[in-house]
């Protein structure tokens, strides 16, 4: 919910048409081109993991909801390409690869791993290879490379629109190293936005439009590869520019305030409250797998160990902590019950890797044999054994009530009571 807004000086919006409660309608928005500029640092984007389950895994449509459609054309993750499809005949209408349009079922040159693509219509897509740009009309199949302001690599690309009283202006940022080149939807380079702070630490780069053709804004945010907690405490930049790239406002940015939206209880404590044996088995088999080829592990298992590193070992300590200290507990218990030495270790053990669980399932079905205090060292001891565990003694004898001359007793053998 907004409560209040103001401009980037702090002012009260003059605009005589503000309305409090339409205030979404003011406000002009940043998208992002670039995670980074340069790579000095060796550092790549990490990859997330995806349900095997989830379509987007594998492919996803481009204009998805403009229906119907005649053809859709749909982009394919691995070996990245596209396929177009009739949907009414079921049947594939053709495909598009990095050398261009092919027939249908025909071998294409997939885009390079770190192409992206932006969708303007159904029909128009800008396609951004790391050293090339495309513009692509799938419908008349034509593909024209777009002309760079300045050489590659291309670290990303960005949409950006303004809306006006007839319509919306798109506009597309491309990042450059030695600046954002701004084109409009028919791929008509509008600005050139150079660099005016150092984007090797602020290289996390947004781009946004004030006014059509001649107000561009410019985002500056530390880049990706620094890592988390550094970032949180450097500031960030903006720029106002007209379409020669010089800067008519520039403004700094003090770090945001740490997430008021702390995570869930119930996940916060499920995740600790797991067995030790699944939290480090599910570590190692993110392991194995992505040893073995799998992107999906690969990810989670990047995930874990990059941006989730603090929680996953502020978990793990916690696990193992809380197991040791049921182990232990399960080690006393089970003594005190007079469980054999060698049931007693190996529910402790149990326990240690299970960790709560575990303890709740000794704690349910646990063998504790009934005991009693021992009449001469006065400590519990099992009913089931003839000695004591503690002092080895045995059970007192049962005291003479006058009915032991009904104890019945062997006889004698027969011969031994004729006479000789």
């Amino acid at each position: 919910m907004v409560v209040a807004a103001t401009d980037i000086n702090g002012k009260p919006f003059d605009n005589p048409n503000y309305r409090p409660d339409r205030i979404r309608g003011h406000i002009r928005y940043l998208n992002e081109a670039s995670s980074y500029i340069g790579d000095p640092h060796g550092w790549h984007r990490p990859l997330y993991p995806r349900s095997y389950r989830e379509s987007n895994t594998y492919l996803y449509a481009n204009h998805p909801y403009s229906r119907p459609q005649l053809e859709q054309w749909f982009h394919i993750n691995e070996h990245p390409h596209y396929i177009g499809m009739l949907p009414l005949k079921k049947q594939e209408s053709g495909r598009l690869g990095m050398d261009g349009f092919a027939a249908p079922g025909a071998s294409v040159r997939g885009f390079p791993e770190n192409t992206s693509s932006i969708q303007i219509s159904g029909d128009i897509l800008f396609i951004a290879a790391p050293e090339s740009l495309r513009l692509v009309h799938l419908a008349k199949r034509e593909i024209t490379a777009v002309a760079l302001p300045a050489p590659g690599p291309i670290y990303g690309m960005c949409h950006a629109w303004l809306v006006v009283p007839d319509g919306t202006i798109n506009f597309k940022g491309i990042a450059l190293s030695a600046g954002m080149a701004v084109y409009d939807d028919s791929a008509r380079l509008v600005a050139m936005l150079p660099y005016h702070r150092d984007v090797e630490r602020w290289g996390r780069l947004s781009m946004g439009v004030i006014r059509p053709t001649d107000r561009f804004v410019l985002e500056y945010e530390p880049s990706d590869w620094i890592d988390g907690k550094t970032r949180k405490s450097m500031p960030s930049y903006t720029e106002i520019m007209d379409s020669n790239g010089v800067v008519l406002a520039s403004y700094e940015l003090p770090p945001l305030p740490p997430s008021v939206n702390p995570p869930l209880w119930s996940s916060f404590i499920a995740q600790r409250l797991e067995s030790p044996a699944y939290f480090f088995g599910e570590m190692l088999y993110h392991r194995v797998g992505a040893a073995f080829g799998s992107s999906r592990l690969r990810g989670a298992l990047q995930k874990q160990l990059g941006p989730d590193l603090a929680s996953t070992l502020q978990a793990g300590q916690i696990l193992v902590l809380l197991a040791l200290v049921l182990a232990a507990v399960t080690f006393v218990w089970s003594r005190r019950a007079q469980l054999p030495p060698r049931l007693a270790w190996l529910w402790t053990a149990g326990v240690f890797l299970l960790g709560l669980p575990g303890f709740i399932l000794f704690w349910l079905t646990g063998e504790r044999p009934v005991v009693v205090p021992c009449t001469a060292c006065r400590r519990p001891r099992s009913i089931e054994t003839e000695h004591c565990s503690h002092c080895g003694a045995s059970w007192p004898a049962k005291p003479a009530d006058g009915t032991e001359i009904l104890d019945r007793t062997p006889a004698p053998p027969l011969a031994a009571t004729l006479p000789n």
